[in-house]
């Protein structure tokens, strides 16, 4: 960004948890919310790289699917996302 002259670039590193794991109260609300969405947005995130690319047919993603969503609700698993999150000023015209 720097590069492109944007100036007051700020970069920030977060821990999304996958389910409601987490001990602290901030991260286990976190931890639910993106675990719908996760839950919601699933299929679509896995349909055409699991078909295009490993050759899967629709008919397997979906047995394999569910299996996934047992994985992202069971709070023994402690997964989290990593998100990193910038932003800046741009350039003056």
């Amino acid at each position: 960004m720097a590069e492109v002259g944007f100036t007051n670039i700020v970069a920030t590193r977060f821990k999304w948890p996958i389910n409601r794991w987490a001990k602290d109260k901030k991260y286990k609300e976190l931890g639910a919310w993106n675990n719908e969405n996760t839950s919601i947005a699933l299929e679509s995130l896995t349909m055409a790289p699991f078909t295009r690319g490993l050759g899967w047919s629709s008919e397997e993603v979906n047995v394999f699917l569910p299996k996934v969503r047992n994985d992202l609700n069971d709070p023994k698993i402690h997964a989290y996302w990593p998100i990193c999150s910038v932003y800046g000023m741009k350039p003056e015209a």
